[in-house]
């Protein structure tokens, strides 16, 4: 009825209907094993991120490393039936970080902190009674400290000042700064930084290599509560609740 050249070309259209059906089963397949595979990273990227946070000298060298298992987990989740945009960090879940200074701090947003985003760093702090501190440091970010309870002393640059509840000061980037807790109870506040990235100074302080005041860094301003440089850690005196 038709023409053998026909004939011919419908056998090859049935072939390449067949290696399609075929692909597209592998398709399907290869898809699930993919995410399976994705899964599994995120899996060590969130063992990864723990052991990096109990050695952060470690951390620096395996940034890279860090970065491709969150861009695992965000293609996971694009992979999935529905995008997962709503992260939350719950400060009553999270244990923070001691510091040799008397402080605690704990990642809001960046760090350890489930919710992350490349324009800013915001985290709590919790000062120790009678001079809890963050020591004498700078940074490339721009920041922000705003005290949710307690009197602290502020110094930036050659400035100093006391700061008490409900007030925030700027930190240029660069300029050297330092807040005290001068008050009897512990001083709660927040630092805010951007854009996001890591900042040494904490790394210093636990390694014991934080520029001093007057030494290796600009000395701090006249009447200043000195500069903590003490490595050892001094567990908590007061009831933090």
């Amino acid at each position: 009825m038709f023409p053998e050249g026909v004939h011919k070309f419908g056998k090859v259209c049935v072939v390449f209907g067949i290696v399609g059906i075929i692909f597209g089963i592998a398709d399907a397949v290869f898809g699930k094993v993919y995410v399976a595979f994705g899964k599994v990273y995120v899996a060590f990227g969130k063992v990864g991120g723990i052991y990096f946070d109990v050695h952060p000298t470690r951390k620096k060298k395996h940034q890279r490393r860090i970065t491709v298992w969150r861009l695992c987990a965000e293609v996971v989740d694009k992979e999935g039936t529905h995008a997962r945009i709503m992260h939350i960090a719950d400060l009553a879940q999270m244990e923070g970080r001691r510091f040799p200074a008397r402080r605690r701090t704990r990642n809001l947003v960046g760090g350890v902190s489930p919710v992350q985003t490349p324009h800013f760093s915001l985290g709590q702090v919790v000062l120790d009674a009678r001079g809890g501190q963050v020591p004498w440091h700078n940074q490339t970010q721009d920041e922000v400290y705003f005290v949710l309870s307690g009197t602290g002393e502020m110094c930036l640059g050659d400035e100093r000042q006391t700061l008490s509840t409900g007030q925030a000061v700027l930190i240029p980037s660069g300029v050297f700064h330092q807040m005290t807790n001068i008050g009897d109870g512990p001083l709660t506040m927040l630092y805010c930084y951007g854009p996001a990235g890591d900042v040494a100074h904490w790394r210093q302080e636990l390694d014991g290599t934080l520029p001093r005041a007057g030494v290796d860094a600009p000395a701090l301003p006249p009447g200043a509560q000195p500069q903590h440089t003490d490595t050892a850690i001094i567990e908590e005196t007061y009831d933090q609740r």
